[in-house]
């Protein structure tokens, strides 16, 4: 289960592509394609460098207008939601 302090990373051999300020990714293995809105892309930006929930909650409150709490549970939501889909890990 990933936390605050799990180590997360970009599964490999997905192919990302930005669209209109969203980003559409592939999985090669499995052909599948996913759309991520802006807010999501953001998150996905930052995470092409592995890092922790807690990090990505301090850069995203500094960057927008949202509580840290609100933005950790979306992020630890979001989190989950990409790890279920094989889009990310924990290292």
């Amino acid at each position: 289960m990933i936390d605050d302090h799990s180590i997360i990373q970009r599964t490999p051999d997905l192919i990302t592509a930005d669209v209109e300020g969203e980003s559409v990714v592939l999985n090669s293995v499995t052909g599948t394609f996913y759309q991520l809105n802006a807010s999501a892309a953001r998150i996905w930006d930052l995470v092409e460098t592995p890092q922790t929930p807690a990090a990505l909650v301090t850069q995203l409150v500094a960057r927008f207008d949202v509580t840290a709490e609100q933005c950790r549970a979306d992020v630890l939501h979001l989190i989950d939601s990409l790890q279920q889909r094989g889009l990310v890990e924990a290292a």
